[in-house]
C-alpha cells in the first residue's frame, strides 16, 4: 500500500535532493521504486534516463528519453536531457536541433537560467560546428539572461595558448624531462571523433612507460590539449591558466603510468 511518503510530489522531491547531494545509489532505489509505483509515468522515466545518463550508458538514457517524448514531444525536462545525451553520443547536429525546437517557442515553465543554460549549450554546439558567429550569439543571449553563472567564453590567441601549455610542461620537474623527449604535446581545438568523451579537456595516446618492454623503450607519445573545450569553461584568465597547467600533468602523468592523484603538488 502506498503511504503518504509514497505520492508522486513527494519521491520527486527527494529524487532531487538525492542527486544534488550525488547519492547515486540512493537514487537509482527511489528511481525503481517510482518507476514500481506510478509505471508509465514521465517523471520517473525522465529520472532513470538522468541516472542512465550520469552513468554513461546514454543508449539506453536515449531509448527512454524518446519513449517519454513519443508519448508527449512537448515535455522540457526530457527535451532537455535528450539533447545532451545527443551531445556525448556525438550526434552535434540532432543535438542542436533538439534545442531550436525547445527554444522556439520556449516552454512557458522555464526560468531565465533554464534559458540560459540551454543557449550557452547550443552557442557551445554551434562552436563546434564551425558557425563562431551563430555561437557568439547564444553565447551573448546566455550571458545577459543569467550574468551569474554564464559570461562569453574567452578566445585566446593560439600562441598564447601554446605558451600556457608549454609553461605547463615546463614546469614538471627537472629530474624527469629526458624522459619528456618522448612526448609531443599538441594542441587542438576539440577532442577528435573516437575520443572517449567530446567533452575531454585532453588526451593521452601513447604507451605508459610502466608497460614498455625493451622493444618500447623508444615508443612516442602524444598528448592533446584541447582549447576551446577550456575556453567553454569560461574561467577567469589565471584559472583558466590553472586548468591548463592541471590538464598537462594529468596527461603526461599517464606516460609516466601515474595518475592525477599521484602528482602531489603537480596535480
Amino acid at each position: 500500500m502506498k503511504n503518504s511518503t509514497d505520492d508522486l510530489d513527494s519521491l520527486l522531491d527527494r529524487m532531487e535532493a538525492l542527486y544534488e547531494a550525488e547519492d547515486l545509489e540512493q537514487l537509482k532505489r527511489e528511481v525503481r521504486r517510482a518507476l514500481k509505483l506510478y509505471p508509465g509515468a514521465p517523471e520517473p522515466m525522465e529520472w532513470e534516463a538522468i541516472v542512465a545518463a550520469d552513468e554513461e550508458r546514454f543508449e539506453e538514457a536515449l531509448r527512454i528519453l524518446d519513449q517519454v517524448l513519443a508519448a508527449d514531444p512537448l515535455r522540457p525536462l526530457a527535451a532537455r536531457e535528450r539533447a545532451q545525451v545527443l551531445t556525448e553520443l556525438w550526434r552535434f547536429e540532432e543535438a542542436r536541433d533538439q534545442l531550436l525546437r525547445l527554444l522556439d517557442p520556449l516552454p512557458d515553465e522555464w526560468t531565465r537560467e533554464d534559458e540560459a543554460d540551454a543557449r550557452f549549450e547550443l552557442g557551445s554546439l554551434l562552436d563546434r560546428q564551425g558557425d563562431p558567429k551563430g555561437a557568439l550569439r547564444e553565447f551573448e543571449k546566455a550571458a545577459k539572461l543569467d550574468p551569474e553563472d554564464f559570461s562569453v567564453p574567452p578566445c585566446m590567441a593560439a600562441e598564447e595558448f601554446t605558451a600556457a601549455v608549454t609553461k605547463a610542461v615546463d614546469s614538471i620537474p627537472r629530474e624527469l624531462a629526458p624522459y619528456l623527449l618522448q612526448v609531443t604535446v599538441v594542441v587542438e581545438d576539440y577532442p577528435p571523433r573516437d575520443a572517449p568523451s567530446p567533452s575531454i579537456l585532453g588526451l593521452y595516446s601513447g604507451l605508459p612507460r610502466t608497460e614498455r618492454s625493451h622493444d618500447d623503450r623508444d615508443h612516442l607519445d602524444t598528448v592533446f590539449i584541447f582549447k576551446r573545450i577550456h575556453e567553454l569553461m569560461c574561467l577567469e584568465p589565471a584559472e583558466l591558466r590553472e586548468e591548463i597547467r592541471k590538464t598537462v600533468i594529468h596527461e603526461i602523468a599517464h606516460h609516466f603510468g601515474l595518475g592525477e592523484e599521484d602528482m602531489g603538488e603537480y596535480e
